[in-house]
């Protein structure tokens, strides 16, 4: 966070001169099928807890709303909140046990490349769409997570389970899954 904010970009709602809350409206790239789109991605959205309810948020999320002229996105930590707030529900997160299977022999994995994983992840969320990740991203990312990579996949694994994975076609998923079986991966989240 502190290598990506935008002093610029951070809102805040005051009462009586006290901030009471906030929110970063994170400037990002959206690329979908070859074109590249400005976006705005929330993150660190709090209020203080004896001001919630209050509908500032709510206000705070619409006074940015019409700040920008481009869209804007984010995870959220609750959801019917944001719905209530005119966001839509693009995504859901789904977590699957992985099961003993017989993959082929001799699938290994590959030493980290940012270049891989990135043309990995362009490919395989170019129709759907997805978040531009620059190197710095990447760096994020693979800082924060154990990193498994196979030719024409990948995955990022934390506390046992797969919390992202990639794969451009079958047999590269396959190849992906053999790994994470001999790693003990139990999950795979998507």
């Amino acid at each position: 966070f502190a290598k990506r904010i935008h002093f610029e970009h951070i809102h805040v709602a005051r009462i009586d001169q006290k901030i009471v809350s906030a929110l970063h409206a994170l400037p990002l790239t959206y690329q979908k099928e070859g074109k590249k789109y400005p976006t705005s991605y929330i993150v660190g959205a709090a209020t203080y807890k004896e001001y919630r309810k209050r509908g500032i948020m709510s206000e705070l999320l619409a006074a940015v709303e019409k700040s920008y002229t481009h869209p804007i996105t984010l995870f959220p930590a609750v959801r019917p909140f944001y719905e209530a707030n005119g966001y839509t529900t693009t995504s859901y997160m789904e977590s699957y046990p992985l099961y003993a299977c017989k993959y082929e022999e001799g699938v290994s994995q590959q030493a980290l490349d940012l270049t891989r994983l990135s043309n990995i992840y362009d490919e395989a969320t170019k129709t759907n769409g997805s978040l531009c990740r620059d190197a710095e991203a990447w760096s994020f990312l693979t800082d924060g997570y154990e990193t498994v990579l196979v030719d024409g996949a990948y995955a990022f694994i934390s506390e046992n389970k797969a919390v992202e994975a990639m794969a451009l076609d079958v047999p590269a998923a396959q190849r992906l899954l053999k790994v994470l079986q001999e790693k003990a991966i139990e999950k795979i989240q998507v």
